[in-house]
């Protein structure tokens, strides 16, 4: 198994965490943030040394939020790329928003979030969508038993049906040449 360093922040102070309603991982879902921001601390919040400081306060461990992730991956405040669990991994997230033939979250996919740069940083790029997500991806597989099949992107998901209509991360894998298919076989 690939070495993988994962930080635990429960997003306890969220909804979807008080709602704690379990899954079965089923499949991955696999996202970014559409913002020109790479830093976790936008996104995952208070401050826990490592972080640095959200001076707005938006990240998204607060009530009231319609969105969770299962994880969030980006830098943290030295521009060390890590991975933030949001939530038990067997904790249904709210990620994937709903489309015509219903929610994928709801039918067993964890999600994560990339934190975007401006998607043009081939050594972020490889660090944190080439690196760490598809090696959190890759784990997910292996831990449980998730078919290839079974990892999308958002806007694969929308095409399905299953999730709201956005395009990501197709759009960031096109600036270096790459599809979900190239992801699928890193993985």
């Amino acid at each position: 198994m690939r070495q993988l360093t994962i930080y635990r922040y429960y997003f306890t102070n969220t909804d979807c965490y008080k709602k704690n309603i379990k899954m079965i991982p089923q499949g991955v879902q696999v996202h970014s943030t559409g913002a020109a921001n790479p830093y976790l601390k936008r996104y995952v919040g208070p401050d826990d040394g490592r972080l640095g400081k959200n001076v707005n306060n938006n990240h998204h461990n607060k009530p009231g939020k319609t969105v969770c992730a299962s994880a969030y991956i980006g830098r943290l405040a030295d521009g060390t790329p890590a991975i933030y669990q949001a939530l038990p991994w067997e904790e249904r997230c709210w990620l994937s928003g709903s489309g015509v033939n219903g929610n994928a979250n709801k039918m067993g996919y964890v999600g994560f979030e990339i934190c975007e740069d401006k998607k043009t940083d081939k050594e972020y790029f490889d660090a944190v969508v080439m690196g760490l997500s598809v090696n959190l991806t890759a784990y997910f597989c292996q831990e449980y038993n998730i078919p290839l099949s079974n990892v999308k992107d958002h806007r694969e998901l929308h095409g399905l049906g299953l999730a709201s209509n956005h395009g990501d991360i197709t759009h960031w894998l096109r600036n270096f040449g790459l599809n979900m298919n190239d992801y699928r076989r890193a993985v």
